[in-house]
């Protein structure tokens, strides 16, 4: 029998270590390990060769999330029912297995559905509703009317159905703020990360699909529509009324401007900004953001035009 100690990364690993190999990419690193344990695809065993001492643990799929599984921690959850510091208005709809913490705030009208948890200072807003076993990390907000669906996360500070910003202008007078009628709907399987925003529409919702994980400190304008499958990373954010369709990517510090449309599957690099429509399943970079080779070729034009001598031809 061997006795595990727990996962590590390959490089840092002892023997008492599981390591999990995702990628046929990472088996030179899991055979050079000093990890005892290795949990990798059963399609990579015979690439793996030499086991070298090694124990393998052969899985069909995923075996970083179900090696990381074992090890986690227990979950910090409030006991169920109600704690007597929250403020739960008389006409919210409480399910059964809910569990709230201290502090909390639920307005009137609000909905919870089964096992909902609302952890330490998160807040509800009037007519609000949380789907099924969704939760509110510490200090998430939700606001009026908004939908959460099922089995969802909003992380701390998160705020979702904040005002959106929108202004009546005007040359030679202050702005006016306009107020934000609509709401936001999320699907179900979301991921809302620290202090992200989304931003209640001004007549119409602001919507998020199914399976979108937003990382944190992130933006969703009034009235965007971001489909099913979305991922954001740190930084990103859309402007109102863009449209993000299903399995469109954002990685870190991108932006779309207003109105402007991603379409299904496309990946917008790091810190490119989006100022027209992108075509479906394509990658654009850049700022303005266009398509990858086009922003390479740009990229490697302004290298020799700065090597090049005063007067001489590039």
């Amino acid at each position: 029998m061997r006795e595990i100690v727990g996962p590590s990364a390959p490089e840092r690993a002892t023997f008492g270590n599981v390591i999990a190999v995702s990628s046929p990419a990472w088996l030179d690193s899991a055979r050079a390990s000093a990890a005892g344990t290795v949990v990798l695809r059963k399609k990579d065993f015979e690439a793996f060769g030499d086991v070298d001492g090694k124990t393998l643990v052969l899985v069909d799929e995923a075996p970083l999330r179900r090696m990381l599984a074992l090890f986690a921690p227990e979950e910090d959850i409030p006991e169920a029912g109600v704690h007597p510091s929250a403020v739960i208005a008389p006409s919210v709809v409480l399910a059964p297995g809910i569990c709230i913490g201290p502090f909390v705030h639920v307005g009137p009208g609000a909905s919870l559905h089964d096992g909902v948890i609302l952890e330490a200072g998160s807040h509800v807003a009037a007519r609000a509703t949380v789907g099924a076993r969704s939760r509110l990390r510490r200090h998430a907000v939700l606001g009026r009317g908004c939908v959460l669906g099922e089995d969802g996360t909003l992380h701390e500070h998160a705020v979702v159905g904040g005002e959106g910003f929108g202004f009546d202008y005007a040359p030679g007078r202050p702005a006016h703020r306009l107020t934000h009628l609509a709401s936001v709907r999320i699907g179900d399987r979301f991921e809302l990360g620290m202090q992200s925003c989304v931003d209640r529409g001004l007549l119409t919702d602001t919507t998020i699909g199914h399976d979108v994980k937003i990382d944190n400190l992130c933006q969703v304008g009034h009235n965007a529509r971001v489909g099913d499958r979305v991922r954001m990373s740190g930084m990103s954010g859309v402007a109102g009324s863009s449209v993000l369709e299903d399995d469109v990517v954002l990685a870190g510090g991108a932006t779309v401007k207003d109105h402007v449309t991603v379409h299904q599957g496309a990946t917008i690099g790091m810190d490119s900004c989006v100022i027209s429509d992108v075509p479906a399943g394509e990658i654009w970079s850049g700022s303005p953001a266009r398509p990858h080779r086009q922003f390479l070729r740009s990229v490697a034009l302004v290298r020799r035009l700065a090597r090049a001598k005063p007067g001489q031809s590039s």
